[in-house]
């Protein structure tokens, strides 16, 4: 009997450390692999790292790719007219001007309101625009993988202005279980 998977609301991220990566180099951090809520397709993705001029945080930025699905219908099937991706804006915390995210673009910030009374909050969080006018919002906990190399892992749900705290206060898939407590404290 085939094995069937249950389509989630949330879709997976996960990043590993560049291992090709030197210092000054142009070589993105890290490579990774996202799928979008109700989806199995995986699209893979480079992030770039930056520090803000702001106050030095840490700032990751990348492209993400088609899915492979995707990419071999586009060989297999007629040619259709081509629909225009969208960008998108994203609603700035501080000094109230949008910020423009361009089709295909992720961009992770640090969260500076993660502390050790909030230990369940992502290290970063952020956006990704699968150029689809439906925008995503990206929640990450860093960790080391089994070779003591960084890694990001973490989740993309649909994002909605007014209930954009809800996927950080859901935490990484071990600190579901605090999230009802952590939704309530977790303030931006």
């Amino acid at each position: 009997m085939a094995k069937t998977y249950e389509q989630t609301d949330r879709g997976n991220f996960r990043a590993f450390k560049n291992n090709s990566k030197e210092i000054g180099d142009d070589r993105p951090l890290f490579q990774g692999k996202l799928t979008l809520p109700n989806s199995k397709d995986e699209r893979s993705f480079a992030l770039w790292p930056y520090a803000s001029e702001k106050d030095g945080a840490t700032i990751l930025s990348g492209r993400a790719g088609a899915s492979a699905n995707s990419q071999i219908a586009a060989y297999t099937q007629p040619p259709k007219e081509q629909v225009q991706k969208l960008a998108v804006e994203i609603p700035s915390k501080t000094d109230g001007k949008p910020f423009k995210l361009e089709p295909d673009s992720l961009i992770l910030f640090t969260n500076k309101t993660k502390d050790a009374d909030n230990q369940g909050r992502p290290d970063y969080y952020g956006f990704y625009n699968p150029g689809d006018g439906k925008l995503q919002r990206i929640a990450a906990w860093t960790q080391l993988d089994r070779y003591g190399n960084p890694m990001l892992t973490g989740s993309l749900q649909t994002f909605e202005r007014n209930n954009e705290r809800e996927q950080d206060a859901a935490g990484p898939p071990a600190q579901k279980d605090r999230a009802r407590e952590e939704e309530l404290e977790h303030a931006r």
